[in-house]
């Protein structure tokens, strides 16, 4: 038998609200990333939320350029980026540890997905 599914977006888009919202029993489940699991463990009961399975990480905060940026200015920003150190007030104010370089493959589960 196929049931309806209704997908909503937590309050403010928030990480913990998807949380709590699974706690307190407004959704059957919700999708966060892994490192968001314990954000809101001092507003939930323990034990009300479960993992039910993981995926392959996605890449995120993706920094691009203009195509028509000059090739070394492309290459002089992703080195700086890249050279970025945990202690940076950039990555501390972000809430990152690092940046790593992104091939095109490490988007083929997206394709994979929307296939």
């Amino acid at each position: 038998m196929y049931r309806d599914c209704e997908l909503v977006e937590a309050a403010a888009n928030r990480q913990e609200n998807v949380i709590i919202s699974v706690s307190i029993g407004d959704v059957d489940a919700g999708f966060i990333r892994e490192s968001a699991l314990h954000m809101a463990d001092e507003y939930i009961m323990p034990g009300t939320v479960k993992t039910v399975a993981e995926t392959d990480w996605l890449p995120n905060w993706a920094l691009s350029v203009s195509r028509d940026m000059p090739e070394k200015q492309q290459e002089a920003i992703q080195t700086a980026v890249l050279k970025l150190t945990r202690d940076s007030s950039v990555l501390q104010a972000m809430g990152l540890t690092a940046f790593v370089a992104a091939t095109d493959d490490d988007y083929e589960i997206m394709r994979e997905f929307i296939e």
